[in-house]
């Protein structure tokens, strides 16, 4: 026969909470040390809508960048009345290590902008080959310029 000394007895156990707060502080102290190799950057731009715009509308200006993996890069005026233009214009920088030389890019992007004023959209067309890098570059660039209306090209 129990008593009820007995089933209280059976009733009280212990918990061993040593071996969470082992794992608690190792996921933490994990936490701590990973945070510092993250980096998030940003940029404040709007989606391009390329050359097409809305339907009803007439098309804006707007500048396509074609990134190449052999060190160029295509820069070609769309919808724009722009005297003297010629079409697509290659910039490339040193052949043998391929690649960018941004100043040239940089310069060749002021005057198309100061060409056409109201040039507020650009897309960016990488190949599976470009580097992050020269996106971020280039974007930035534009960004530089007033130019609010960035896009990318998906692959």
């Amino acid at each position: 026969m129990m008593t009820a000394k007995q089933t209280k007895k059976d009733l009280n156990f212990e918990l061993n909470l040593l071996p969470v707060f082992d794992i608690l502080s190792c996921c933490i102290c994990f936490l701590l040390m990973t945070v510092v190799w993250i980096q998030i950057g940003s940029m404040n731009v709007n989606q391009a809508l390329g050359a097409k715009g809305q339907a009803g509308t007439e098309n804006a200006p707007a500048i396509w960048a074609y990134l190449n993996p052999s060190g160029q890069v295509v820069l070609d005026v769309k919808n724009a009345k722009v005297a003297n233009w010629m079409g697509e214009s290659v910039l490339q920088g040193n052949s043998s290590d391929k690649s960018i030389s941004w100043n040239i890019v940089s310069q060749r992007l002021q005057a198309i902008h100061n060409a056409v004023p109201s040039l507020k959209t650009a897309l960016v067309m990488p190949t599976g080959k470009s580097g992050y890098q020269d996106i971020v570059h280039i974007m930035d660039i534009f960004k530089q310029l007033g130019i609010s209306d960035v896009g990318i090209s998906p692959l």
